[in-house]
């Protein structure tokens, strides 16, 4: 089964999407007790989901429920379909003195199923107005009829 998830780091929390059948079949790792069903989070945890057949989009925040800090990271661990499943947000280096701030770098890890990321294109150059066209060197010793009287 192929997904197409995707994962945004905001300034407090994080946004995972899912999209195709079995989205919703994620269960948040719980370190020894067993996973917990996203449907039974409870909402004192913070997380703010969106779920229907197809689809899950889910906010977590950086605080809530079982979101573990390793290193200069906020990582919470889900498990689908048995996978593990890791959702990774870098922490910012300082906090942020302005609102244009970047928003921490975001990874997913998956052992048996690799995230595949959109590619890269390059910036396309824009076109001048009114482009010179260059001259053929022939037609340069000619002389123009313009300026024949």
């Amino acid at each position: 089964m192929s997904m197409s998830p995707s994962l945004q780091c905001g300034l407090g929390r994080m946004k995972f999407r899912a999209v195709e059948p079995g989205s919703s079949q994620f269960a948040v790792e719980q370190g020894n007790a067993p996973p917990m069903p996203l449907s039974q989070v409870p909402s004192t945890c913070g997380y703010n989901m969106q779920r229907n057949s197809h689809a899950l989009v889910m906010l977590v925040p950086y605080d809530g429920c079982n979101m573990v800090q390793e290193g200069g990271s906020y990582v919470l661990s889900m498990r689908w379909q048995g996978i593990l499943v890791s959702l990774w947000c870098s922490k910012p280096a300082a906090p942020p003195a302005a609102l244009t701030a970047a928003p921490p770098a975001s990874k997913m890890t998956s052992p048996h199923s690799p995230v595949h990321q959109m590619p890269q294109y390059p910036q396309l150059t824009r076109m001048p107005q009114n482009p010179k066209m260059p001259q053929n060197p022939s037609d340069a010793s000619k002389p123009s009829d313009a300026s024949k009287p």
